[in-house]
């Protein structure tokens, strides 16, 4: 039902009702990024379509698992609005939710929370305001500790390392399901998942030093989520199974370089996809974001080793964003600036056969466009 699925949206949609289990902890909700293994049960009179491959059947429970936050281009599908319902749900929790398909009649879908994983909570743990109010520092405390060296005083920080490779795995796995969507000609939905990994990979390297220095204090490697409820994974249908973690969170070693590749590929097939609808402005600018973040010096680019090419950025990464904004500039008549870009791409890669391709595109584009402004000159002048 590939077709159906194309045209199945939600404009229309409420809760109906939220029951939380009273036993479940009130700080310890779904968030975004947690993943979910759910049982839904419809009360309509005809299927409604949750994925590509899944229908849900009138009367029948169907139980599925996936990470909120991982497909933003079901927004307004069916998995978007469930996900817009599990958040701050509680474990052992329920919510009911009335949807209204196009052209159908609406239909309620009762959602029972069975299990999810979520980040490590975050330390320390807070306190009540009296106990806070207590431990304020007077004024001549505060004195004596601004007079001590900062490192000597620094607090335990309350972030983990763990948050930043748990975000790190989720940027690589949208990224993965944009190039799914890319491959089988979805442009607008890749580019989605593009730019939500860009916002996960933007706050991590805005964030990455507080991961650094919570490592530092604490050496010890926390597991990236914690586990709430008892389930078997076996019996629930795994809607992100085509763009699964391919890091393992708790395993991988975070460094800026490979924070900055991230970063840099996303920008580049972000651009990739503004060429694909025709927006040459808005690729040129992520492309010139991206190579903002290259190193300049091409011999910096060359010395990267075949074991470090999908960890750092590398002439191969800078030659295709050169391409690509060189092609934007071609559509947008800056013949100039466009050759620039051909010029040093060949200057990294002088076979590459695209590249000198498009630079004798960009030659005859501009000889042609200088004899059509002498000519007009020569007119206006007779």
């Amino acid at each position: 039902f590939r077709e159906d699925w194309e045209h199945f949206y939600f404009k229309l949609w409420k809760t109906v009702s939220r029951n939380r289990d009273i036993k479940s902890s009130s700080l310890r909700g779904v968030t975004d990024g947690c993943k979910c293994w759910i049982t839904l049960i419809s009360s309509g009179n005809s299927p409604l379509i949750l994925s590509e491959n899944t229908e849900l059947e009138p009367e029948k429970s169907l139980k599925v698992c996936f990470r909120v936050g991982q497909s933003p281009e079901q927004s307004l599908r069916l998995r978007g609005v469930i996900e817009k319902n599990l958040i701050s749900l509680g474990l052992g929790s329920s919510t009911v939710i009335e949807v209204t398909p196009d052209g159908q009649s609406p239909a309620n879908i009762t959602i029972n929370l069975d299990g999810f994983s979520a980040p490590q909570t975050f330390n320390p743990t807070p306190v009540n305001d009296e106990e806070e109010e207590k431990n304020q520092p007077t004024l001549e405390d505060k004195k004596e500790e601004a007079a001590k060296d900062n490192e000597e005083n620094a607090p335990n920080l309350a972030w983990r390392a763990s948050y930043s490779r748990l975000w790190f795995a989720r940027s690589d796995a949208l990224k993965n399901r944009g190039s799914l969507h890319f491959k089988a000609s979805r442009i607008a939905e890749a580019f989605s998942c593009y730019s939500r990994a860009l916002q996960l990979i933007t706050l991590l390297g805005a964030s990455f030093g507080l991961a650094e220095r919570a490592q530092q204090e604490d050496s010890t490697k926390y597991p990236c989520e914690e586990y709430f409820g008892i389930v078997n994974a076996e019996e629930y249908l795994d809607l992100d199974a085509e763009s699964p973690f391919t890091v393992d969170p708790d395993q991988i070693e975070l460094n800026g370089a490979l924070i900055e590749k991230m970063h840099f590929s996303l920008l580049s097939n972000m651009a990739l996809c503004q060429l694909k609808v025709c927006c040459p402005s808005s690729a040129a600018k992520l492309c010139s974001k991206a190579l903002q973040m290259a190193p300049k010096n091409e011999r910096l680019l060359s010395q990267v080793s075949k074991e470090l090419i999908e960890a750092k950025i590398c002439v191969k990464d800078v030659v295709k964003v050169l391409y690509r904004r060189a092609t934007a500039y071609l559509q947008l008549d800056e013949y100039e600036a466009g050759i620039r870009d051909t010029e040093r791409l060949l200057q990294l890669d002088p076979s590459n056969d695209a590249g000198n391709k498009l630079a004798r595109q960009l030659t005859l584009a501009l000889r042609s466009h200088n004899a059509d402004l002498g000519q007009k000159m020569k007119r206006a002048f007779q």
